[in-house]
């Protein structure tokens, strides 16, 4: 059970299909795998194996979706950095996550070099921090470097040497046994409460998620009243049991039915039957949420759809009608650009919005037209855990159903397989296991 290992299923699966699309380009799943591989290979001979770190300093782009695959291809994990933070936050992240490895753009070296060498103390501290005299400092790797050999298209000729028959060593990785525990990727909290706080996520928590991602898959009581939703929510380990059957059922009837298709069997919300989900993430990809809509559009064989940061931040609308985008998970305070009416965006079947408390506007606009959901999680316990659909008229206050196993009326049991395993600076009851270090 990995990450890496639901995307390599479905390119099994489905390789013809179109898996990156951008207004000029498109990438087949196949072309990403391929990509990916060799990018993992060239990772693995600089020295990273399971168990490293490496940060991504790539902030937008299909490179920095597949560098992510390749990270944990190689049986690393992934730590993403902005590059336009300030030199003391990226100095900080840098040495408290103990990043091996940082994969970078020729035009952002400068940055993480500076960081690299910035003598750091924890923000918020006064005392020096405790990793960084005892270790080398972190190796950069341009990322062009990286995919030197895969060809940006992703069809060059060693690539298709590796396409053919026996060069194929991703195909142990698909159902690879003992990577569960293993971590995935590292997200830094924001730091608003105080200092930022690295969450380590394992690949059975974050594919957890990726099974029961909100924007995809229909939860338990999605489509009842307030009062039918209060009904259903008590504390007894029967709801929990019964949850449980609810899920395992939706995913035995998907397997029956036919591996290859998205929609056999358990049709996925907000879609028509045959539709796959196109998909357009406007979070930052230090949000965590952005990796969770990443990896579960690529487990699901949908097609994820790129837009610059800018364009994205310029006309958010104009993206989505461009795009036809189907389905978009973002904060309402993003959403709010949207100026655009729902009769403009005629593709558009499913917003899910959390991170943040819900205007009553957005409820009155968005309720009465698409599938609106008001999120609720916590980056501890693999990004969201809590998912109401809205109805006109409905308070975002009302947080609705768990999207995975387990709730209770006053108190939310959040179910093992979805706790993080600690954070790089503290932990406390949500986590599950002791630090790394």
């Amino acid at each position: 059970m990995s990450v890496h290992g639901r995307f390599l299923r479905r390119a099994r699966l489905d390789p013809s299909r179109v898996a990156l699309e951008m207004p000029s380009t498109r990438f087949t799943y196949a072309q990403v795998r391929t990509m990916a591989a060799s990018a993992a290979r060239s990772l693995q001979a600089r020295g990273v194996t399971r168990g490293s770190l490496v940060a991504t300093g790539v902030d937008e782009g299909h490179l920095m979706i597949i560098a992510q695959l390749a990270v944990m291809l190689a049986g690393g994990a992934f730590v993403p950095i902005d590059p336009n933070f300030p030199t003391p936050r990226m100095a900080h992240m840098l040495a408290d996550s103990q990043s091996s490895f940082v994969i970078v753009r020729e035009g952002d070296l400068s940055k993480f070099t500076q960081a690299i060498n910035l003598d750091t103390t924890p923000l918020g501290s006064g005392e020096k921090e405790s990793v960084g005299d005892s270790r080398a400092p972190p190796t950069c790797i341009d990322i062009k470097d990286l995919f030197d050999g895969a060809g940006v298209d992703g069809c060059d000729a060693r690539a298709q040497d590796e396409a053919r028959g026996g060069g194929e060593w991703w195909a142990g990785l698909e159902e690879e046994e003992g990577r569960d525990g293993d971590v995935c990727w590292i997200y830094y909290t924001s730091g608003s409460t105080g200092p930022p706080k690295g969450v380590l996520c394992e690949h059975r928590c974050a594919v957890n998620y990726l099974d029961n991602h909100p924007l995809f898959a229909p939860y338990p009581g999605h489509e009842t009243t307030d009062a039918q939703a209060g009904a259903q929510i008590h504390t007894d380990t029967d709801t929990d049991t019964d949850a449980q059957s609810w899920h395992d059922s939706k995913r035995r009837r998907c397997r029956e039915a036919g591996e290859g298709e998205v929609d056999h069997g358990c049709q996925l919300l907000g879609q028509e039957r045959g539709g796959r989900p196109r998909v357009l993430v406007p979070s930052s990809f230090t949000f965590d949420p952005s990796a969770g809509d990443i990896f579960a559009t690529l487990a699901q064989g949908g097609v994820l759809c790129l837009a610059s940061r800018g364009e994205m931040l310029g006309d958010l609308g104009g993206c989505l009608a461009s795009l036809s985008i189907t389905h978009v998970c973002s904060t309402p305070a993003v959403w709010r650009t949207v100026t655009r009416e729902a009769r403009e965006l005629p593709h558009l079947r499913v917003v899910a919005l959390g991170g943040e408390p819900m205007p009553d506007a957005l409820v009155s606009k968005w309720a009465g037209t698409v599938t609106l959901l008001n999120l609720y999680g916590t980056t501890e316990a693999t990004v969201y855990q809590l998912v109401r659909r809205m109805a006109v008229g409905d308070s975002p206050k009302l947080l609705g159903s768990p999207v995975c196993t387990g709730v209770g009326f006053s108190l939310l049991y959040i179910p093992a397989p979805r706790i993080a395993r600690g954070c790089r600076v503290e932990f406390g009851p949500l986590y599950a296991s002791p630090l790394l270090n």
